[in-house]
């Protein structure tokens, strides 16, 4: 018990952190969900790539459990994403046209310091 409290806390020999947090579920998947499963553990495929564009390099070998895993990863981004583009959304719709205006001189005078650093930068 205690090895394994040990490995929990420090990692596994070969430097692998396990992490204390997972928790396996037994999740329902239907025949598309394991089709796409398949497709991220293909090494080369479209799908894979996609997921690795989204959570980072994915091992060559991997668990239909890392797998499924992956794709938590995947909506959780993208329940994020969607999250913040609310929020923005939300934000904008509060903004008047006084706010508006205010925001565009600024980018205006941004753009305008920006200008003027680059011309020296090459005079």
């Amino acid at each position: 018990m205690q090895k394994a409290l040990h490995r929990m806390r420090h990692g596994d020999r070969l430097g692998h952190m396990s992490s204390p947090a997972v928790i396996r579920k037994s999740v329902p998947v239907d025949a598309a969900e394991l089709a796409l499963a398949d497709l991220v553990r293909t090494p080369g495929s479209p799908e894979r790539a996609a997921v690795e564009a989204i959570v980072g390099p994915l091992p060559e070998r991997l668990s239909e459990a890392q797998t499924i895993s992956s794709l938590l990863a995947v909506a959780r981004a993208t329940v994020r994403d969607e999250v913040i583009a609310s929020g923005y959304a939300a934000y904008a719709a509060t903004l008047d046209d006084d706010d508006r205006a205010f925001a565009a001189a600024t980018r205006a005078r941004r753009a305008d310091r920006e200008h003027h650093r680059t011309k020296k930068g090459r005079d």
